[in-house]
């Protein structure tokens, strides 16, 4: 498994939002499409958290995007890639180029998005799929879209119903997760112990 990670003191840093959305793009292949929006509130000493991605014969980074704002909702920075190798995806830190904004009213916010596109992904995927944060998300979620039931196999213990894309005739699962910490998560106003959903692609 690739294991994208980026610096980032886990005590300064809060994640508004991690929104995941996967789907089959041809045959044995999948795109995965992850919108990641954290907040620093100070500077520190720098610490690691974590990014999985799928593993697979080849990863391909479609598109890789950031836009920073300062304390008062400004954009300050951004910049977008259509391209990038993965030993530069996987060395990327949203952390560096936040660092030159150091002097800036805070929180800083970094929305990062990436696209990926998965050839002949292999074995299992964890979702959540960022480890290392040691506090609170505020909304993580994760889509699962598919042209056939076949395209995927998931177990879970948070359950959702199939429903329908209107737009294109497909179905999609969709799950939600509010307030989600190492250990524990609120999904449909309730409390779940470690909420997962584990895919594996086919």
């Amino acid at each position: 498994m690739f294991n994208l990670s980026f610096s980032q003191n886990q005590d300064v840093c809060d994640v508004p939002r991690y929104v995941t959305d996967i789907r089959s793009v041809a045959e044995n292949v999948k795109e995965m499409s992850v919108n990641l929006l954290f907040q620093i509130t100070e500077d520190s000493e720098l610490d690691t958290f974590k990014i999985n991605i799928p593993n697979a014969e080849k990863v391909d980074v479609t598109s890789n995007s950031i836009k920073i704002y300062d304390g008062n909702g400004k954009l300050i920075f951004k910049e977008k890639h259509r391209k990038m190798s993965m030993p530069e995806f996987n060395s990327f830190s949203p952390k560096q180029f936040a660092a030159r904004y150091a002097n800036r009213v805070k929180p800083l916010s970094i929305e990062w998005d990436y696209r990926l596109v998965v050839y002949s992904p292999k074995g299992e995927f964890i979702w959540p799929s960022i480890s290392g944060v040691y506090g609170q998300m505020g909304d993580v979620s994760l889509r699962l879209n598919f042209d056939s039931i076949e395209d995927f196999e998931y177990s879970t213990n948070i359950q959702v119903d199939k429903e329908k894309d209107f737009s294109n005739g497909n179905y999609y699962y969709l799950w939600n997760i509010k307030k989600l910490t190492s250990t524990s998560g609120e999904f449909n106003g309730e409390n779940v112990q470690s909420p997962y959903v584990r895919i594996n692609f086919k």
